[in-house]
């Protein structure tokens, strides 16, 4: 990456926290995210640029939290359209998908919705919580 002249254009991922540590300690200009798909402890407390966390870890308390800390949240892995609003409801600053066209759309019609629907679709998700 440092030979490539890649260091801003590049981001490093990775389930080992260790490891993300050392890519720091090597070269401190290159962001770094903690990918998670189970926890015990405030990931928000993570020394990284950003979290990637499988959905079902994902609630508006925690992505607040890490928010308040300038950590965005990016939700892996999106499969389902109908998944997007909570995600969207809770803050997410990111989705990571392996079906983008179906997802667009439903980010499209849910962008599309009118302010009442949408308040409406929000206190169903604030509900499910």
């Amino acid at each position: 990456v440092q030979k490539a002249d890649f260091i801003g254009r590049c981001r490093i991922c990775s389930q080992s926290y260790e490891a993300l540590q050392r890519v720091r300690e090597i070269e401190p200009r290159i962001e770094v995210g903690f990918i998670a798909g189970a926890a015990v402890g405030d990931l928000s407390r993570r020394e990284v640029d950003f979290l990637m966390l499988n959905m079902p870890l994902i609630n508006r308390k925690l992505v607040e939290q890490c928010r308040a800390r300038g950590l965005p949240v990016h939700a892996w892995t999106v499969r389902q359209p109908d998944e997007l609003p909570r995600l969207l409801d809770a803050g997410v600053a990111n989705v990571i998908t392996d079906d983008p066209a179906a997802i667009r759309q439903r980010l499209e019609e849910v962008q599309q919705l009118e302010p009442v629907e949408r308040l409406l679709l929000f206190a169903r998700n604030r509900l499910a919580e």
